[in-house]
């Protein structure tokens, strides 16, 4: 499955597996190394519930340190080099709260982590130590083992826009199909999807999937997912993975499992083949993000923002409240006579914007076909993106 799994399972010919008072584990590190690393397991690591979970797993192989952390339905696998100064392999786990909060306040340099028994001393500084109880590691949970999972390469940018559709996603808990992202190819591409009911974004991917070599179909934890894809960098080769169970994405350093979300993600293509009905007026993106900056400084029910056409045929963008108002035209912007008055959510125009990055010269396209149905809004030359927000009553 993984170079990296591999990697962890190999045993280090010539190295002692056993502490004694003659080979006491001790190793050396560089302070931002390590403190990338932890950053890394703290979005992963649960702050309540099972205690062996709120620690980080920390395994030393030669001159290898692994880290590892996980929750009920996440775990992350971490590798990186060290000095293994006693040429000694052990593993403990290190309570992830206190731990990582003093590794932070260290300076930076080389820090040396030395086991005795039940604590770890870390030297940092000239000649300054500090001093943390740990844990025996023989209890903590394994990784997932993955069968037959299904790679694909993912390029940095399209791992963090696809990440980002958590934006439009569900806030609400107990709702876990809204709360997550919806993985699935459609038409041969890999695709994210989310909504919140109200709204909802569809961002189709340049990468291209075979359905007959493998049907994409599943949820994801979308704040979770989002985190974690924050961790990556864009100069990694990155790759996703499918399998029954889990959504895997690793590089060379690091390795990431979240659980498949139970449950149902609403059915689109009902609206979606709506797409292009009624009128499609082409809007400036920057001219749009600023209209809407300036109707969400009004304090107004639902971020209230209204679209008609004026007496001249142009689109105006209108908000007020019972002291104050605003009116915009959009002098680049024509429509035709029968284009209905429709109420939006100002805050979801902006999310669109902001998200795709086109509060700019950008064109948008805003499609509508009365005031009561789905708008649609496209970004023009760009055909992986396509929003929908539900107008306000």
């Amino acid at each position: 499955m993984s170079a990296l799994l591999d990697l962890m399972d190999q045993d280090e010919m010539g190295l002692e597996t056993e502490l004694t008072e003659e080979k006491v584990l001790t190793f050396s590190i560089e302070h931002n190394q390590i403190m990338n690393a932890l950053l890394t397991c703290e979005k992963i690591v649960p702050t309540k519930g099972i205690s062996i979970l709120q620690c980080v797993k920390f395994e030393i192989k030669g001159s290898t340190l692994f880290l590892t952390s996980m929750d009920m339905s996440q775990s992350v696998l971490q590798h990186m080099t060290i000095i293994n100064e006693s040429n000694v392999n052990g593993s403990f786990l290190l309570p992830a709260k206190e731990g990582i909060k003093l590794i932070k306040n260290m300076p930076s340099g080389s820090l040396t982590f030395k086991q005795e028994n039940t604590t770890i001393q870390i030297s940092y500084g000239k000649k300054k130590k500090a001093y943390l109880s740990i844990l025996s590691s023989n209890e903590y949970p394994a990784l997932p083992k993955l069968k037959d999972a299904f790679m694909v390469e993912i390029p940095f940018d399209i791992l963090q826009k696809g990440a980002q559709t958590e934006t439009f996603v569900l806030a609400d808990e107990a709702h876990p199909n809204l709360s997550s992202i919806y993985l699935h190819n459609e038409k041969g591409r890999l695709t994210f999807q989310s909504t919140d009911r109200h709204r909802a974004l569809q961002y189709a991917t340049d990468i291209m999937i075979d359905s007959q070599e493998k049907e994409i179909n599943c949820l994801v934890h979308a704040k979770n997912f989002k985190k974690i894809a924050d961790s990556f960098k864009a100069c990694d080769k990155i790759e996703m993975g499918f399998s029954d169970d889990y959504v895997v994405i690793r590089n060379a350093s690091i390795i990431y499992f979240t659980k498949l979300i139970e449950g149902k993600f609403p059915d689109l293509s009902p609206v979606i083949r709506m797409a292009n009905d009624g009128q499609g007026i082409p809007i400036s993106g920057k001219s749009l993000y600023e209209s809407l900056n300036r109707a969400l400084s009004l304090i107004v029910e639902n971020n209230r923002v209204s679209m008609e056409v004026n007496e001249e045929g142009k689109l105006t963008l209108s908000a007020s409240n019972a002291e104050s108002e605003m009116c915009e035209d959009f002098e680049e912007t024509e429509v035709e006579e029968d284009f209905p008055l429709i109420h939006f959510n100002g805050r979801y125009l902006r999310d669109f914007l902001m998200y795709s990055g086109r509060n700019d010269s950008s064109i948008i396209k805003l499609q509508v076909t009365s005031g009561t149905k789905p708008a649609f809004f496209f970004i023009e030359n760009d055909p992986t993106l396509l929003y929908i927000v539900n107008p306000c009553r």
